[in-house]
């Protein structure tokens, strides 16, 4: 009987101390959320689906943790006014989310890699929804009466393996969808009464992404297919090339327009694998122009090794279109600071390269961190060469602040006598 009173005891802890419950969760009550939270507080990945559907659910703030999904995502006929999932990046089944009249916000901004489908039907207050990182899907994309919508974000949607519908929604554009190159089955862009810039799809369009089209009851330049198709054929930018090379330490972008119409400027954008991308800067446009413009954004700190490159270019009306792709090999060996004579006798030359023309800072240190010289802080130089005596052997420290990097160079002094 003890023997068996011990077995139940270990059974029940360890069963406490699961991090998630076997095979999917549902959960059809606020209790019954608020429940899943005491029993799994620890719970990251779900190995099932998640079902959310009741109205007497009215708060899942506390399922923010979740990581990983493998199963479906659902949210039916809530009272949530939220659903955020900053930490969610994998779901491998469905997105759904069906008439939650209070829902206002979705975040799912984190989630990469493919979905089966995504899923958005009479959510009528429903005004953003990011869906930023999601870059595929194996069947259809479909927005449906979704009539509050105004922010959407796909920006990385690459390819739908079905259809993607929108429909009555409140976007004013969709450039969002400047990376859709390929929809296998139709797209449908019907009945929202503030969309005028339909330039988002001109990609999709322009390289025959997409085997059928259907777009009506969108007011002027998104009425039609032939009103779209006639503004994709002039869009408002003609980028002739965009080019990166090193240079010293930097990488420097180049870049020809033969002409430009509300040119609002250009977003340049890095990344280290062509498909995550970071703003690392922004250069004006021209306006309105038929010249040929030349630009040119110097990056003062790449990556080592492959560094991938593009354009947004913007509208003042704020439709957007991107630049081809362009990489270049970052070799980091290139120094700042180099101090020569090392070893030395005892005089020795600094010199410092600041292609920025950044703050300078250069101090010498003995080797327990005392200062033993000291330049004067410089600015708006390219580069710096200084010639210094140090009358005792030892090992010496070299500090150079270029900006905000710190650059450190070991030196051994060995004085003749």
């Amino acid at each position: 009987m003890r023997s068996i009173l011990l077995l139940i005891i270990v059974m029940i802890t360890i069963s406490s101390q699961a991090q998630c419950p076997a095979g999917s969760v549902s959960l059809y009550s606020q209790s019954d959320v608020d429940q899943f939270i005491l029993n799994y507080p620890n719970c990251t990945d779900l190995n099932g689906s998640l079902y959310i559907a009741s109205n007497l659910v009215t708060d899942i703030s506390n399922l923010s943790n979740i990581e990983s999904i493998n199963g479906n995502l659902g949210l039916h006929q809530t009272n949530c006014t939220t659903a955020n999932f900053p930490n969610l990046t994998s779901v491998n089944g469905n997105i759904y989310f069906h008439q939650n009249y209070l829902l206002n916000e979705v975040n799912l901004t984190n989630l990469v890699g493919t979905v089966t489908h995504v899923y958005f039907h009479q959510n009528t207050i429903l005004s953003d929804v990011q869906l930023c990182s999601l870059t595929s899907t194996s069947q259809y994309v479909y927005f449906h009466q979704n009539s509050n919508l105004s922010s959407l974000c796909l920006d990385q949607l690459v390819d739908v393996g079905g259809y993607f519908y929108i429909n009555g929604s409140n976007l004013t554009n969709l450039n969002t969808l400047t990376n859709l190159h390929a929809v296998s089955s139709y797209l449908y862009v019907a009945l929202n009464p503030n969309l005028t810039s339909c330039e988002g799809i001109c990609p999709l369009i322009n390289n025959n992404g997409v085997p059928t089209i259907t777009i009506f009851g969108n007011p002027s330049a998104c009425s039609s297919q032939s009103e779209v198709a006639s503004s994709c054929l002039a869009l408002p930018v003609d980028l002739i090339e965009l080019a990166a090379v090193v240079e010293n330490e930097l990488v420097a972008l180049t870049w020809q327009t033969a002409s430009e119409k509300n040119n609002y400027g250009f977003e340049v954008q890095r990344s280290k694998n062509g498909t995550d991308w970071d703003i690392i800067g922004f250069i004006g446009g021209k306006g309105t122009i038929t010249a040929v413009n030349e630009y040119r954004y110097l990056d003062s700190n790449p990556f080592a090794g492959i560094n991938y490159y593009r354009l947004k270019q913007i509208d003042f009306n704020g439709a957007i279109q991107y630049s081809k792709i362009v990489s270049v090999k970052y070799n980091n060996s290139v120094k700042k600071v180099q101090v020569f004579p090392n070893p030395s006798s005892g005089i020795v030359s600094l010199q410092f390269e600041n292609p920025l023309k950044q703050r300078i800072e250069i101090r010498v240190l003995d080797d327990l961190g005392r200062e033993i010289w000291e330049s004067e802080p410089s600015e708006e130089i390219s580069s710096l060469n200084q010639e210094i005596e140090i009358k005792k052997s030892g090992t010496y420290f070299v500090v150079a602040q270029i900006g905000d990097e710190i650059i450190y160079e070991r030196l051994i002094i060995t004085v003749e006598k």
